[in-house]
Protein backbone atom coordinates (compact mmCIF):
# COMPACT_ATOMS: atom_id res chain seq x y z
CA UNK A 1 0.00 0.00 0.00
CA UNK A 2 3.05 2.38 0.81
CA UNK A 3 3.91 3.28 -2.74
CA UNK A 4 0.13 4.22 -3.51
CA UNK A 5 0.03 7.06 -0.76
CA UNK A 6 3.66 7.68 -1.99
CA UNK A 7 2.65 8.66 -5.35
CA UNK A 8 0.48 11.39 -3.99
CA UNK A 9 3.03 13.12 -2.08
CA UNK A 10 4.39 16.45 -3.97
CA UNK A 11 7.34 16.76 -1.59
CA UNK A 12 8.54 13.92 0.49
CA UNK A 13 10.42 14.68 3.85
CA UNK A 14 13.27 13.70 6.32
CA UNK A 15 12.73 15.80 9.47
CA UNK A 16 15.24 14.32 11.88
CA UNK A 17 16.10 15.97 14.70
CA UNK A 18 20.09 15.84 14.94
CA UNK A 19 21.22 13.76 17.38
CA UNK A 20 23.99 11.71 17.95
CA UNK A 21 22.48 8.39 17.25
CA UNK A 22 20.10 10.22 13.74
CA UNK A 23 23.78 11.32 12.80
CA UNK A 24 24.89 7.41 12.90
CA UNK A 25 21.78 6.28 11.06
CA UNK A 26 21.80 6.20 7.44
CA UNK A 27 18.01 7.05 6.28
CA UNK A 28 16.92 4.31 3.69
CA UNK A 29 13.49 6.15 2.86
CA UNK A 30 15.46 8.62 1.10
CA UNK A 31 16.42 6.22 -1.59
CA UNK A 32 12.57 5.02 -1.92
CA UNK A 33 11.46 8.58 -2.05
CA UNK A 34 14.14 9.24 -5.18
CA UNK A 35 12.70 5.79 -6.53
CA UNK A 36 9.30 7.25 -7.10
CA UNK A 37 11.06 10.36 -8.57
CA UNK A 38 9.81 12.84 -5.61
CA UNK A 39 11.79 15.92 -4.28
CA UNK A 40 13.37 15.14 -0.76
CA UNK A 41 13.72 17.91 1.43
CA UNK A 42 15.98 16.58 4.45
CA UNK A 43 17.67 18.11 7.71
CA UNK A 44 21.41 18.71 7.55
CA UNK A 45 22.20 14.91 7.73
CA UNK A 46 25.97 13.94 7.52
CA UNK A 47 25.07 11.00 6.01
CA UNK A 48 23.14 12.35 2.83
CA UNK A 49 26.08 15.16 2.33
CA UNK A 50 27.43 13.29 -0.53
CA UNK A 51 24.03 13.46 -2.30
CA UNK A 52 23.56 17.13 -1.81
CA UNK A 53 22.74 17.15 -5.67
CA UNK A 54 19.46 14.81 -5.28
CA UNK A 55 18.14 16.52 -2.01
CA UNK A 56 17.72 19.89 -0.16
CA UNK A 57 19.76 19.69 2.84
CA UNK A 58 18.63 22.09 5.78
CA UNK A 59 20.17 23.93 8.99
CA UNK A 60 17.38 25.61 10.63
CA UNK A 61 13.83 25.36 11.00
CA UNK A 62 13.44 28.74 8.08
CA UNK A 63 15.79 26.90 5.32
CA UNK A 64 13.80 23.68 5.51
CA UNK A 65 10.35 25.65 5.16
CA UNK A 66 12.30 27.62 2.36
CA UNK A 67 13.34 24.25 0.82
CA UNK A 68 9.87 23.16 0.39
CA UNK A 69 8.88 25.84 -1.15
CA UNK A 70 11.80 25.81 -3.43
CA UNK A 71 10.91 21.52 -4.17
CA UNK A 72 7.94 22.82 -4.83
CA UNK A 73 8.80 25.21 -7.35
CA UNK A 74 11.59 23.81 -9.11
CA UNK A 75 10.04 19.89 -9.27
CA UNK A 76 9.85 19.01 -13.22
CA UNK A 77 9.72 15.63 -15.36
CA UNK A 78 13.34 15.90 -16.36
CA UNK A 79 13.96 16.07 -12.34
CA UNK A 80 12.24 12.90 -11.60
CA UNK A 81 13.56 11.05 -13.65
CA UNK A 82 17.07 11.82 -12.62
CA UNK A 83 15.87 11.17 -9.26
CA UNK A 84 14.49 7.79 -10.52
CA UNK A 85 17.84 6.61 -12.30
CA UNK A 86 19.97 7.39 -9.14
CA UNK A 87 17.48 5.22 -7.48
CA UNK A 88 17.93 2.33 -9.13
CA UNK A 89 21.55 2.59 -8.98
CA UNK A 90 21.37 2.24 -5.94
CA UNK A 91 18.87 -0.41 -4.89
CA UNK A 92 19.29 -3.37 -2.46
CA UNK A 93 21.59 -5.40 -4.43
CA UNK A 94 23.80 -2.25 -4.78
CA UNK A 95 23.73 -2.02 -0.62
CA UNK A 96 24.38 -5.42 0.01
CA UNK A 97 27.23 -6.06 -2.31
CA UNK A 98 28.56 -2.94 -0.65
CA UNK A 99 28.08 -4.08 3.37
CA UNK A 100 29.43 -7.74 2.04
CA UNK A 101 32.52 -6.39 1.05
CA UNK A 102 32.73 -4.63 4.33
CA UNK A 103 32.01 -7.61 6.58
CA UNK A 104 34.17 -9.68 4.75
CA UNK A 105 37.21 -8.09 4.95
CA UNK A 106 36.48 -6.96 8.52
CA UNK A 107 35.15 -10.06 10.23
CA UNK A 108 36.31 -12.28 8.10
CA UNK A 109 40.31 -11.77 7.05
CA UNK A 110 41.17 -13.29 4.02
CA UNK A 111 42.70 -16.84 3.73
CA UNK A 112 44.65 -17.65 0.94
CA UNK A 113 44.60 -21.24 -0.48
CA UNK A 114 47.44 -22.31 -2.75
CA UNK A 115 47.52 -25.51 -4.57
CA UNK A 116 50.21 -26.91 -6.90
CA UNK A 117 49.28 -29.16 -9.77
CA UNK A 118 51.26 -31.47 -11.55
CA UNK A 119 49.29 -33.40 -14.37
CA UNK A 120 47.17 -35.75 -12.26
CA UNK A 121 43.71 -33.95 -13.41
CA UNK A 122 41.68 -36.52 -11.90
CA UNK A 123 42.96 -35.31 -8.37
CA UNK A 124 42.95 -31.44 -8.98
CA UNK A 125 39.27 -31.72 -9.67
CA UNK A 126 38.18 -33.74 -6.96
CA UNK A 127 40.46 -31.11 -4.48
CA UNK A 128 38.94 -27.55 -6.33
CA UNK A 129 35.52 -29.06 -6.40
CA UNK A 130 35.90 -30.24 -2.60
CA UNK A 131 37.01 -26.57 -1.54
CA UNK A 132 34.57 -25.02 -3.64
CA UNK A 133 31.67 -27.02 -1.95
CA UNK A 134 32.96 -27.22 1.08
CA UNK A 135 34.23 -24.23 2.55
CA UNK A 136 32.02 -21.94 4.20
CA UNK A 137 34.10 -19.27 5.25
CA UNK A 138 33.20 -15.57 3.52
CA UNK A 139 36.90 -14.51 2.45
CA UNK A 140 39.09 -16.66 0.30
CA UNK A 141 40.82 -16.82 -2.35
CA UNK A 142 42.41 -19.54 -3.96
CA UNK A 143 45.79 -19.96 -6.14
CA UNK A 144 46.52 -22.54 -8.28
CA UNK A 145 50.16 -22.98 -9.34
CA UNK A 146 50.63 -25.13 -11.92
CA UNK A 147 54.65 -27.03 -12.68
CA UNK A 148 54.19 -27.18 -16.19
CA UNK A 149 51.38 -29.90 -16.33
CA UNK A 150 51.70 -31.92 -19.20
CA UNK A 151 47.83 -33.39 -19.66
CA UNK A 152 44.52 -31.21 -20.16
CA UNK A 153 45.30 -29.48 -16.67
CA UNK A 154 46.38 -26.01 -17.71
CA UNK A 155 42.89 -26.04 -19.92
CA UNK A 156 40.90 -26.69 -16.98
CA UNK A 157 42.59 -24.58 -14.65
CA UNK A 158 42.33 -21.56 -17.08
CA UNK A 159 38.40 -21.88 -17.55
CA UNK A 160 38.10 -22.25 -13.81
CA UNK A 161 39.55 -18.94 -13.85
CA UNK A 162 37.63 -17.33 -15.99
CA UNK A 163 34.59 -18.76 -13.84
CA UNK A 164 35.67 -17.98 -10.11
CA UNK A 165 36.80 -14.31 -9.55
CA UNK A 166 38.56 -15.52 -6.36
CA UNK A 167 40.52 -18.32 -8.12
CA UNK A 168 43.88 -17.02 -9.47
CA UNK A 169 46.29 -19.41 -11.49
CA UNK A 170 49.98 -19.46 -12.54
CA UNK A 171 50.92 -21.54 -15.29
CA UNK A 172 55.09 -22.78 -15.12
CA UNK A 173 56.76 -23.57 -18.04
CA UNK A 174 58.35 -25.76 -15.91
CA UNK A 175 58.54 -27.89 -13.16
CA UNK A 176 59.91 -25.71 -10.56
CA UNK A 177 59.07 -28.36 -7.49
CA UNK A 178 56.96 -28.58 -4.59
CA UNK A 179 58.53 -25.49 -2.27
CA UNK A 180 59.18 -23.41 -5.19
CA UNK A 181 56.04 -23.44 -6.59
CA UNK A 182 54.61 -22.66 -2.98
CA UNK A 183 56.52 -19.70 -2.74
CA UNK A 184 55.28 -18.78 -6.04
CA UNK A 185 51.35 -18.51 -4.86
CA UNK A 186 52.48 -17.40 -0.75
CA UNK A 187 54.07 -13.81 -2.64
CA UNK A 188 51.14 -13.80 -5.46
CA UNK A 189 48.69 -14.06 -1.85
CA UNK A 190 46.80 -11.60 -0.26
CA UNK A 191 45.33 -13.20 2.72
CA UNK A 192 46.00 -13.13 6.29
CA UNK A 193 45.99 -16.43 6.74
CA UNK A 194 47.59 -19.43 4.22
CA UNK A 195 46.70 -22.83 3.40
CA UNK A 196 49.66 -25.11 1.56
CA UNK A 197 46.78 -27.65 0.56
CA UNK A 198 47.80 -30.75 -1.95
CA UNK A 199 46.02 -31.16 -4.83
CA UNK A 200 45.37 -35.11 -4.08
CA UNK A 201 43.50 -34.07 -0.94
CA UNK A 202 39.39 -33.78 -0.46
CA UNK A 203 38.28 -31.23 2.38
CA UNK A 204 35.04 -31.58 4.25
CA UNK A 205 32.61 -29.05 5.71
CA UNK A 206 33.85 -26.30 8.27
CA UNK A 207 37.70 -27.57 7.50
CA UNK A 208 38.96 -23.87 7.26
CA UNK A 209 37.19 -22.12 9.54
CA UNK A 210 38.39 -24.55 12.18
CA UNK A 211 42.04 -24.11 11.28
CA UNK A 212 41.80 -20.15 11.04
CA UNK A 213 40.27 -20.73 14.49
CA UNK A 214 43.65 -22.34 15.95
CA UNK A 215 45.80 -19.70 14.60
CA UNK A 216 44.13 -17.28 16.76
CA UNK A 217 46.56 -18.31 19.08
CA UNK A 218 49.78 -16.39 18.24
CA UNK A 219 52.13 -18.87 20.37
CA UNK A 220 50.98 -21.53 17.35
CA UNK A 221 52.71 -21.12 14.25
CA UNK A 222 51.03 -23.88 11.83
CA UNK A 223 47.95 -26.11 12.45
CA UNK A 224 47.28 -29.53 10.19
CA UNK A 225 44.29 -31.59 10.39
CA UNK A 226 44.29 -35.55 10.85
CA UNK A 227 43.83 -37.34 8.01
CA UNK A 228 43.31 -41.04 6.47
CA UNK A 229 47.09 -41.40 4.84
CA UNK A 230 50.26 -39.58 6.06
CA UNK A 231 53.11 -41.12 7.54
CA UNK A 232 53.42 -39.47 11.01
CA UNK A 233 50.77 -38.78 14.03
CA UNK A 234 48.34 -36.59 12.18
CA UNK A 235 47.16 -40.14 10.54
CA UNK A 236 43.98 -41.62 12.31
CA UNK A 237 42.69 -45.64 12.43
CA UNK A 238 39.62 -44.67 9.43
CA UNK A 239 38.63 -46.52 6.44
CA UNK A 240 35.61 -45.66 3.99
CA UNK A 241 35.06 -46.55 0.67
CA UNK A 242 33.51 -43.43 -0.89
CA UNK A 243 33.08 -39.61 -0.64
CA UNK A 244 30.19 -39.91 1.06
CA UNK A 245 31.16 -42.85 3.54
CA UNK A 246 34.02 -40.39 4.19
CA UNK A 247 32.50 -37.34 5.48
CA UNK A 248 30.39 -39.32 7.65
CA UNK A 249 33.08 -41.12 9.64
CA UNK A 250 34.97 -38.29 9.71
CA UNK A 251 32.23 -36.06 11.13
CA UNK A 252 32.00 -38.48 14.02
CA UNK A 253 35.91 -38.49 14.71
CA UNK A 254 36.04 -34.72 14.45
CA UNK A 255 32.82 -34.44 16.58
CA UNK A 256 34.29 -36.45 19.06
CA UNK A 257 36.81 -34.40 19.48
CA UNK A 258 36.07 -30.93 19.67
CA UNK A 259 38.73 -28.42 20.10
CA UNK A 260 41.19 -30.75 21.48
CA UNK A 261 45.08 -30.82 19.31
CA UNK A 262 48.24 -31.94 20.26
CA UNK A 263 51.78 -31.17 19.62
CA UNK A 264 53.69 -32.70 16.58
CA UNK A 265 56.88 -32.58 15.71
CA UNK A 266 56.80 -32.17 11.58
CA UNK A 267 53.63 -31.06 10.24
CA UNK A 268 53.28 -32.94 6.75
CA UNK A 269 52.50 -30.18 4.24
CA UNK A 270 49.25 -32.17 2.35
CA UNK A 271 47.61 -29.29 4.50
CA UNK A 272 48.88 -27.15 6.66
CA UNK A 273 47.61 -23.57 7.85
CA UNK A 274 49.92 -20.57 8.89
CA UNK A 275 49.54 -17.10 9.46
CA UNK A 276 50.88 -14.38 6.84
CA UNK A 277 53.18 -12.75 9.44
CA UNK A 278 54.97 -16.27 10.33
CA UNK A 279 56.32 -16.19 7.12
CA UNK A 280 57.56 -12.73 7.75
CA UNK A 281 59.21 -13.91 10.51
CA UNK A 282 60.68 -17.15 9.60
CA UNK A 283 60.79 -17.28 6.18
CA UNK A 284 59.68 -18.87 2.74
CA UNK A 285 59.64 -23.08 2.17
CA UNK A 286 63.48 -23.64 1.35
CA UNK A 287 63.88 -24.37 -1.87
CA UNK A 288 67.05 -26.07 -1.83
CA UNK A 289 64.76 -29.40 -1.93
CA UNK A 290 64.11 -29.02 -5.40
CA UNK A 291 61.55 -31.31 -6.62
CA UNK A 292 60.21 -32.45 -2.92
CA UNK A 293 60.90 -33.87 0.55
CA UNK A 294 62.14 -32.74 3.71
CA UNK A 295 60.60 -29.15 3.10
CA UNK A 296 57.71 -29.91 5.36
CA UNK A 297 60.49 -31.05 8.09
CA UNK A 298 62.75 -28.14 7.09
CA UNK A 299 59.89 -25.42 7.88
CA UNK A 300 58.44 -26.81 11.13
CA UNK A 301 62.25 -26.91 12.73
CA UNK A 302 63.00 -23.47 11.62
CA UNK A 303 59.08 -22.48 13.41
CA UNK A 304 60.65 -24.33 16.64
CA UNK A 305 63.18 -22.36 16.46
CA UNK A 306 61.35 -19.18 16.77
CA UNK A 307 59.46 -19.95 19.28
CA UNK A 308 56.40 -21.64 17.95
CA UNK A 309 54.14 -24.46 18.42
CA UNK A 310 53.47 -27.04 15.58
CA UNK A 311 49.97 -28.34 16.14
CA UNK A 312 47.23 -31.21 14.75
CA UNK A 313 43.37 -30.77 15.26
CA UNK A 314 41.55 -33.48 16.11
CA UNK A 315 38.37 -32.07 14.88
CA UNK A 316 39.33 -31.20 11.41
CA UNK A 317 39.82 -34.01 9.00
CA UNK A 318 41.17 -33.50 5.08
CA UNK A 319 41.48 -36.92 2.97
CA UNK A 320 44.74 -37.54 1.57
CA UNK A 321 45.30 -39.42 -1.34
CA UNK A 322 49.37 -39.88 -0.99
CA UNK A 323 51.71 -40.52 -3.50
CA UNK A 324 50.12 -39.28 -6.05
CA UNK A 325 52.78 -37.53 -7.67
CA UNK A 326 56.29 -39.35 -5.98
CA UNK A 327 54.12 -43.00 -5.99
CA UNK A 328 55.03 -42.67 -9.44
CA UNK A 329 58.88 -42.94 -9.03
CA UNK A 330 60.63 -46.06 -9.45
CA UNK A 331 61.97 -47.04 -5.73
CA UNK A 332 65.47 -46.17 -6.89
CA UNK A 333 64.93 -42.63 -7.85
CA UNK A 334 62.66 -42.12 -4.94
CA UNK A 335 65.23 -43.17 -2.73
CA UNK A 336 67.67 -41.26 -3.85
CA UNK A 337 65.40 -38.09 -3.85
CA UNK A 338 65.13 -38.78 -0.03
CA UNK A 339 68.35 -39.80 0.73
CA UNK A 340 70.11 -36.59 -1.09
CA UNK A 341 67.80 -34.24 0.48
CA UNK A 342 68.20 -35.60 4.18
CA UNK A 343 71.58 -34.71 3.92
CA UNK A 344 70.62 -31.41 2.98
CA UNK A 345 68.55 -31.16 6.01
CA UNK A 346 71.26 -32.59 8.54
CA UNK A 347 73.78 -30.33 6.95
CA UNK A 348 71.33 -26.97 6.87
CA UNK A 349 71.15 -27.61 10.69
CA UNK A 350 73.56 -29.24 12.08
CA UNK A 351 71.28 -32.46 13.79
CA UNK A 352 70.65 -35.87 12.35
CA UNK A 353 66.83 -36.13 11.28
CA UNK A 354 64.87 -38.06 13.17
CA UNK A 355 62.21 -40.38 11.13
CA UNK A 356 58.17 -39.78 11.44
CA UNK A 357 56.64 -42.80 13.60
CA UNK A 358 52.19 -42.97 13.64
CA UNK A 359 50.88 -42.80 17.08
CA UNK A 360 50.21 -45.86 18.55
CA UNK A 361 46.71 -46.80 18.25
CA UNK A 362 47.50 -46.91 14.23
CA UNK A 363 49.85 -49.12 14.15
CA UNK A 364 47.72 -52.01 14.36
CA UNK A 365 45.61 -50.99 11.64
CA UNK A 366 48.40 -50.59 9.10
CA UNK A 367 49.92 -54.01 10.10
CA UNK A 368 46.67 -55.58 9.18
CA UNK A 369 46.60 -53.94 6.05
CA UNK A 370 49.74 -54.86 5.19
CA UNK A 371 48.96 -58.49 5.73
CA UNK A 372 45.97 -58.25 3.62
Amino acid sequence: ELPRYLADFDVCIIPFKLTPLIQATHPVKFYEFLSAGKPVVSTDLSELIQYKDFVYLSKDKEEFLANIEKALKEDSQENAGERIEFARANDWNHRFKELQAIFDTTLFPKASIIIVTYNNLKYTKQCIESVLAKTDYLNYEIIIVDNASQDTTKDYLRQLQEQHRNIHVILNNKNRGFAAANNQGIKRSNGEYIVLLNNDTIVVPNWLMKLIGYVQDKSIGAVGPVTNQIGNEAKIDIAYNSQKEMEGKSKKYTDAHPDKYFEIKTLAMFCIMFRKEVIERVGLLDERYEVGMFEDDDFSHRLHRAGYKTICAEDVFVHHYGGASFGKLSEYKYSKIFTENRKKFEDKFGIKWEGHQHRKEVLPAIKKQIYK
